[in-house]
């Protein structure tokens, strides 16, 4: 039986023509009718005799079977199509075909595919960076889908939603539980995405994890060797780049990102080279050139805030955490505090943020107890209990360091065990 058998017969033309991405003339001169007649068959004011329906037959290709069979097929096709557009980064076409497959939502008998459909929206809502709305609307089919649904293409797709939403928030366990889900589900029809791969080393990366990340990275490279323009490769460089800082090759990590800013800059791609130049200014923070640092991150903020800030909430709060960083070790105190208010204020700010300014602030204040308690009691547990290790080392450093010049000798060992638990976590959490 057809996914559409009760539709009046003029209706199922229509989503036939939609579903191969045909406009009204094509099928007319395909059909060698009028464009007139198409639009009044479509719009049952015209009958469709039987002549137009064999000609629709061999319109396609289908004439040895009852063209019924094969509508289903000719829209997942179209929905395959759909899904590789986004996987190439080609929004604006990606949209217009999500909009003339929009009909599939009239046929709610066929629930499959409705899903698939509504998923590939969700999907399309992040790349365009709208995480509230994409939240709302795969919240809101969550538990249908778990409780429901068995399709492989389903969960495959939901779990590419919900890895995407849990990278954008900071939650990177979650990032790369989800992300690991996708390559779980193979599918004969949805392809893996090629990006798994650098967001699942990007999950790893953020997890203390360098060396697992650099697998997966590099797996991602032999996959993209085939596209060197794909605008996934500066994504990629820019996660080799963070792992080498992480495990302190420096001047890698500068060369790939310097590399990478070029590039960016000679495809006058705006959006890469704000999050390039972020990247890069941490490198120069760890170098200790914070002043170099500045002048990157601040002409990242002047690009994200001129062309998409509305669409990267969460980025531009980070890049803002950034800076008050720099401002703080250049002893630039009066304009850190500022800034750290103006921060904890923006819409994009949740309580990772909240706590990572509050840091800040202490830090400026390191002779002050409540600031050390701060530190020690809500900062250091807080970035440990959400597997953000290397911040928390790094905040245990900061203490460790402080105590010993103040010849606090006990307070400088407990902080040290915290440190050695924090990197026993890091190497044998089995769980990441």
């Amino acid at each position: 039986m057809s996914i559409y058998s009760d539709l009046p017969i003029y209706e199922k033309l229509k989503l036939i023509r939609i579903s191969m991405g045909l406009s009204q003339f094509q099928v007319a001169e395909a059909l060698d009718t009028n464009e007139t007649r198409v639009s009044r068959i479509e719009r049952g004011i015209a009958e469709c005799d039987g002549e137009i329906l064999v000609r629709i037959r061999d319109l396609l290709d289908v004439k040895d079977a009852p063209l019924l069979e094969h509508e289903m097929q000719i829209f997942m096709n179209r929905m395959w199509h759909l899904y590789a557009l986004q996987l190439d980064g080609r929004v604006s076409e990606a949209k217009e075909t999500l909009k003339d497959l929009k009909c599939i939502l009239k046929l709610p008998f066929e629930s499959n595919m409705c899903m698939i459909y509504n998923l590939l929206e969700i999907r399309l809502i992040l790349q365009e960076g709208h995480l509230p709305i994409a939240e709302e609307k795969i919240k809101a089919l969550e538990n249908t889908i778990m409780n429901d649904f068995s399709c492989t293409e389903v969960s495959k797709l939901f779990y590419v939603c919900k890895s995407f939403i849990a990278g954008y928030k900071g939650k990177y366990k979650n990032t790369l539980e989800y992300s690991l889900k996708t390559l779980e589900h193979e599918s004969n029809f949805i392809a893996t995405d090629k990006g798994t791969y650098i967001t699942i080393g990007w999950a790893y990366y953020n997890l203390g994890k360098p060396f697992h990340a650099m697998v997966y990275l590099e797996r991602a490279k032999i996959e993209y060797s085939s596209n060197p323009a794909s605008k996934a490769i500066p994504v990629l460089n820019r996660n080799l780049a963070d792992c080498y800082m992480m495990i302190s090759e420096l001047k890698k990590a500068k060369s790939i990102h310097e590399k990478s800013l070029m590039q960016s800059r000679l495809a006058n791609d705006r959006t890469n080279i704000s999050f390039t130049l972020s990247r890069l200014s941490l490198v120069n923070e760890k170098m200790g050139d914070f002043g170099v640092a500045l002048a990157h991150i601040d002409e990242a903020l002047e690009i994200l805030n001129t062309d998409n800030r509305e669409a990267y909430k969460p980025v531009y709060v980070d890049f803002i955490y950034y800076k008050t960083r720099y401002l703080r070790k250049l002893k630039q105190y009066d304009q850190c505090k500022k800034l750290i208010e103006e921060g904890k204020a923006l819409p994009g700010c949740d309580e990772l943020d909240t706590i990572s300014f509050e840091a800040e602030k202490c830090l400026m204040n390191l002779k002050d107890t409540k600031s050390l308690d701060y530190i020690e009691n809500v900062v250091i547990p807080y970035y440990r209990d959400d597997c953000l290790y290397d911040s928390a080392l790094e905040y245990c450093k900061i203490l460790e360091d402080h105590y010993v010049k103040q010849r606090s000798k006990m307070k400088a060992l407990s902080i040290t065990a915290v440190a050695k638990d924090i990197l026993q976590r890091m190497l044998f959490n089995e769980e990441i």
